[in-house]
């Protein structure tokens, strides 16, 4: 994909591009592999879930798939 296909935003001077559909893309990937990560901590090592875990792992599975378009991209 070229820069000029993606759109983005500027903050602190920096611009920041967004690609809709890679990005679509990977937050779908990352959160299945975030799932299966939780599912197999719960099942063979005996991890509890804390209140923390499904809000802060949705940001981190967005934020994760931002940085995989980035690199993708560079």
């Amino acid at each position: 994909m070229n820069n000029k296909d993606a759109k983005g935003f500027m903050l602190f001077g920096l611009y920041f591009p967004i690609f809709q559909s890679q990005l679509l893309k990977y937050t779908m990937i990352t959160w299945i592999v975030m799932l299966l990560v939780l599912l197999i901590s719960l099942t063979f090592f005996q991890y509890e879930m804390t209140n923390a875990d499904l809000p802060c792992g949705a940001l981190t599975g967005v934020l994760v798939a931002y940085l995989i378009t980035l690199i993708v991209n560079w």
